[in-house]
């Protein structure tokens, strides 16, 4: 299992966070009731949905990730870290992406923490790093060529021209 980012210095620009993972970084939700997006119908709140990918989608959408694990991506320069865009985490069955906004990182002059997971309060201060909030904003699984997502925005976010299946389905619609 690795990590990986994809920074926003450029649309093929991925570096190798870490690698041979004793524990993943992010657990697998569970999406097995999953329901096909469709647009124009709203989920339940905290309902994933699906979209099916046709090899040109992979080719586009999941190759530039998947690519990195080929290509020998470089390790992240710390001082890269400001640049992350998304962390994905691979394993053999599937890809679990996390969009990483400006919200989550911390910056160069750190931020203090009061911290109160001992029994007396106390502080402590973290420099140059990213927030993992809980859970993970799309999954790609291999075996059945599908993104499981809850939030169509964020995915879309990860995954460039990912667009087309809101235009496609609303057409349809048509």
């Amino acid at each position: 299992m690795k990590l990986f980012a994809k920074l926003k210095s450029g649309p093929n620009d991925h570096r190798l966070l870490m690698q041979d993972m004793q524990e993943p970084v992010f657990s697998s939700p569970d999406y097995s009731a999953a329901v096909k997006f469709d647009p124009l119908q709203e989920p339940d709140k905290g309902q994933w949905q699906y979209v099916e990918l046709e090899f040109y989608h992979v080719e586009k959408m999941i190759d530039p990730y998947i690519t990195s694990l080929n290509e020998e991506a470089d390790p992240i320069d710390p001082a890269e870290y400001y640049l992350s865009r998304s962390i994905y985490q691979v394993s053999a069955k599937e890809v679990l992406f996390k969009r990483i906004t400006s919200t989550m990182m911390v910056p160069e002059h750190g931020t203090k923490y009061l911290d109160f997971s001992t029994m007396l309060p106390s502080t402590s201060q973290k420099f140059m790093a990213i927030e993992l909030t809980e859970g993970v904003d799309a999954v790609y699984v291999r075996a059945d060529q599908r993104i499981y997502f809850q939030n169509f925005s964020r995915a879309r976010a990860l995954f460039k021209g990912f667009d087309i299946f809101h235009q496609d389905a609303t057409t349809e619609q048509k």
